[in-house]
């Protein structure tokens, strides 16, 4: 069995995972007492000695069940073998208020174990539960009782310099000094994302393995968890989500069909275990199956992965397989990567996900194709927001973003002020470019190409709204709107660009209304009191490239 070198050993921290440890002997103590939590972070871990095993240690099954005292809400996760005579089995929160545990296992140190969780509200109102679906949307839990926020979901990938793969880069040995995690981080939020991607393949049965022709081994890597656990640990303290990417194509022997039992195998279904019970509890991420999957696995074999993995992790995480549509997957992750129309594209593809969010997983890699060049890729970016949300990989293969600042425009806008409600709906008649209307027509998004002006059709609103323009090639420089009453209105801007409006009722604004003059009995308005300001602050940044 594997003794793997301590977690805080390896990344120099006293709870990597921000837990405490209680360790017990169940054959002595079979009530484990009561822990303290507050909401979806820190994730409680508890240690227990069992020494009297037989077998084989990481097929020794023990599932602990959390209750929730007041709704009922149920967790069922398992423990996982961690090394000597240690299972460790753990809870995040996902709702305030009194929990209950017990564990079931036909190994009778693991068996019949009790105890309770006290979950109180997080001091940081900026700390996000699991990742979830809404229908089309993706989200994120924020609420004490299980409420979502809207969540836009894209990967950012350094194909060069920051890969975890350990076919395409060193793998993730490399990764167990946290610097390098702190640096890919940075360099994700200096793209304007908020989504970083781990490798798995083979290194979950041997560190930086990544074919199956590279090891021999058939039970979990315990250092290979070590490190993922943690770089998942750290990207959830930031803020951050993680796509985790679990096998690749079997031209490389990137799959599970060379493992003894070949694909949901006897080995394959242990790592799908041992991965339900140890990442499962843990917040924040979702997990692909692999790429060019029509040509080494079927759709059954697909939904047999997807439906165990749910079945041992305790808390839903979703999963995503390119190109299957298996009843089990819950995200749509198509293999087109269209060099325009990208809204009529992503429109068409969430239609027709069944209900599910829509993921571009082909990677829309900078000058990738010589297509992907920054005004390409900014106005894909949002085109697939105002489509609904679709979700899309991108990154770069040496040459950088040229103009960062416009994807970072991109994630204020939407993240920061949290404009990406999960009832704003397609609005085609509202605006003569793309818009979104909420339910309650408090609230809209427009956003146009090469525009002077936008048509923005209020009509409906229940009250006067007020809003900001948003010059979306430009650092993240609202313009105030005035007030604007509900009616059809055309919006003057200062200059062509592509632009964003944001505009809710006047009452919930997040800006101040600034009064602006009305042109014409239309209704027709012009952003005249900060444009000439605006136009220069434009001029001192505009970039000296093309763009």
């Amino acid at each position: 069995m594997q003794h793997p070198t301590p977690l805080a050993q390896l990344w120099g921290l006293s709870a990597a995972l921000g837990t405490a440890t209680c360790v017990a002997g169940p054959a002595s103590a079979m009530d484990l007492g009561v822990r303290p939590a507050t909401l979806f972070s820190p994730t409680l871990e508890w240690s227990l000695d069992n020494p009297s095993h037989t077998g084989n240690a990481f097929d020794v099954e023990a599932t602990v069940t959390f209750v929730h005292s007041q709704s009922g809400t149920t967790h069922a996760t398992g423990m996982f073998y961690d090394g000597g005579t240690t299972w460790r089995f753990r809870f995040t929160g996902t709702r305030t208020g009194s929990w209950t545990f017990s564990s079931a296992s036909s190994d009778s140190e693991l068996d019949g174990l009790t105890g309770s969780v006290e979950v109180a509200a997080n001091p940081d109102p900026r700390v996000r539960g699991f990742i979830a679906a809404s229908g089309t949307r993706f989200a994120r839990q924020v609420g004490e009782n299980g409420e979502l926020e809207g969540y836009l979901h894209n990967v950012f990938q350094d194909e060069v310099a920051l890969r975890t793969s350990a076919i395409w880069s060193q793998g993730l040995s490399r990764w167990s000094d946290p610097v390098l995690t702190h640096a890919l981080l940075d360099e994700i939020e200096e793209n304007g994302m908020d989504t970083m991607e781990i490798e798995l393949e083979h290194q979950v049965l041997q560190l930086d393995a990544a074919r199956h022709t590279d090891h021999s081994s058939e039970e979990p890597d315990l250092t290979t968890f070590q490190i993922v656990e943690a770089m998942l640990a750290l990207a959830h303290q930031r803020g951050h989500t993680v796509r985790l990417f679990m096998w690749g194509d079997e031209s490389r022997k990137m799959t599970p069909a060379g493992l003894p039992g070949g694909i949901n195998g006897y080995v394959d279904q242990r790592v799908q275990r041992y991965i339900g019970a140890r990442l499962g509890p843990l917040p924040g991420w979702t997990m692909n199956y692999g790429f060019d999957l029509e040509e080494w696995v079927t759709e059954s074999e697909v939904g047999v992965w997807a439906s165990n993995l749910q079945a041992h992790m305790g808390w839903r995480h979703l999963l995503a397989a390119r190109k299957r549509s298996h009843v089990d997957v819950d995200l749509a992750a198509n293999d087109e990567r269209p060099e325009s129309g990208f809204y009529d594209v992503a429109v068409e593809e969430i239609d027709a996900s069944g209900g599910r969010p829509v993921v571009f997983d082909r990677r829309f890699i900078h000058l990738r194709d010589g297509v992907w060049d920054m005004e390409t890729t900014r106005r894909a970016l949002w085109q697939f927001s105002l489509a609904g949300g679709a979700g899309s990989v991108w990154g770069h293969e040496g040459a950088e973003y040229p103009n960062k600042d416009q994807l970072r425009t991109h994630y204020t806008f939407w993240h920061a002020k949290g404009r990406f409600d999960l009832d704003l709906e397609r609005a085609p008649m509202v605006s003569d470019g793309w818009a979104l209307r909420s339910t309650d027509g408090e609230r809209f998004v427009a956003y146009k190409e090469g525009a002077t002006s936008v048509q923005l059709d209020l009509s409906g609103a229940p009250e006067s709204l007020v809003g900001v323009a948003v010059d979306t090639k430009l650092a993240y420089a609202p313009v105030p709107i005035g007030l604007l009453a509900p009616g059809p209105h055309t919006i003057a801007l200062p200059y062509a660009s592509d632009w964003a409006i944001a505009v809710r009722v006047h009452g919930k604004a997040s800006v101040p209304a600034l009064p602006v003059p009305v042109v014409g009995a239309a209704g027709a308005l012009l952003i005249a009191a900060a444009g000439s300001t605006f136009a220069a602050r434009r001029a001192e940044r505009a970039p000296s490239s093309r763009e």
